[in-house]
């Protein structure tokens, strides 16, 4: 079965406030993480998450290299503006071209689900950003996990600047909405098109065999030691998961 990892965006309680006061992006991302993480487990699909601590930082291009031996990698938003009327939906594929399809299948399925009072000027955009330092990724997580060869999505759910959007998003049960329409979507893309049953998590023990470090190490076998501990919620200093 297919693998992906999850990304709720930022860390903390009160991260990005919105327009309405009760509203933090951070709250948000991690309550829809939870309810997408079971919808998905109800597929048959396995689910990873770049942090299990909701106050943990982990730097974003740490969180995209985690999505090595994943299928699909999807960080989730809410975007902000400096107007009250901008809410539409955007979704930011690799510059690759790896993740239109799915871009294009999570997009349409946020924009119908949210659907607010059908308004002419809501619509949703799949896009790339390219860095001006170089022809790469602009944002980290999507930059991480290119390169470890993974489609990946930032998944800008309207903007928590606009009164209509950041109170639809403060529901609960419409982030349950959410997660069902993004489930439905990521299973169509891996062609899983049977109900989905009632989901049973287990815990399950992962074993990673390293040869043997010491002080002083440096290589690939440091650097996937390093994401393991920074997806526990270690800090490796400042260079993140850099080998050495």
């Amino acid at each position: 079965m297919p693998k992906v990892l999850l990304d709720a965006g930022h860390y903390g309680s009160k991260y990005n406030q919105g327009v309405i006061k009760d509203y933090y992006e951070s709250n948000m991302t991690w309550e829809l993480q939870g309810y997408l993480k079971k919808e998905l487990l109800a597929y048959g699909i396995t689910v990873g998450v770049t942090r299990t601590n909701k106050d943990t930082d982990v730097e974003p291009y740490d969180r995209g290299l985690m999505a090595r031996g994943y299928d699909l990698f999807i960080s989730l938003h809410s975007n902000a503006a400096s107007t009250e009327y901008t809410k539409r939906v955007s979704i930011y594929k690799p510059l690759s071209g790896i993740g239109d399809k799915i871009a294009e299948l999570i997009g349409k399925a946020v924009f119908d689900c949210m659907n607010l009072k059908a308004d002419k000027y809501w619509y949703y955009e799949t896009k790339t950003r390219k860095s001006t330092l170089a022809n790469r990724e602009y944002y980290g997580v999507l930059r991480g996990a290119a390169a470890v060869g993974v489609p990946a999505l930032i998944v800008e759910h309207s903007f928590h600047t606009n009164k209509e959007a950041c109170s639809w998003l403060l529901k609960s049960a419409n982030l349950k909405k959410l997660a069902k329409a993004e489930a439905k979507a990521i299973a169509e893309y891996f062609g899983i098109t049977q109900k989905p049953t009632e989901a049973v998590e287990e815990a399950k023990t992962v074993t990673v065999t390293l040869n043997q470090l010491s002080k002083g190490s440096k290589g690939s076998q440091v650097k996937n030691l390093q994401i393991l501990l920074i997806g526990k919620g270690y800090s490796c200093g400042s260079a993140g998961a850099d080998g050495d």
